[in-house]
């Protein structure tokens, strides 16, 4: 199965519930990165324990906003095209 193609249980559980949890997705070396970065981020910030937007000022997370591993599962259950709002880094 690929990201694209979840299957009818990813849709009725979606359906039913308002939203799917897609195990896998992402590897754990680039959670990692995504972690690392995001404390990095973090502790240049004003406020402790989360950084807002990421995205807007990080290349990492500008990508990952519109990786097609996030963005395909997505958009299947959604039945149309996404864009990316908002991105938020908490710990």
């Amino acid at each position: 199965m690929t990201a694209t193609h979840l299957g009818h249980d990813a849709a009725v559980a979606y359906a039913e519930q308002g939203f799917y949890l897609a195990r896998n997705l992402i590897d754990p070396a680039t959670c990692q990165q995504l972690y690392d970065q995001g404390m990095r981020l973090m502790a240049q910030g004003p406020v402790p324990h989360r950084f807002m937007q990421p995205h807007r000022t990080d290349a990492l997370y500008a990508a990952m906003l519109r990786d097609p591993r996030i963005v395909g599962p997505v958009e299947a259950l959604a039945g149309e095209e996404v864009l990316g709002a908002q991105t938020m880094f908490y710990i």
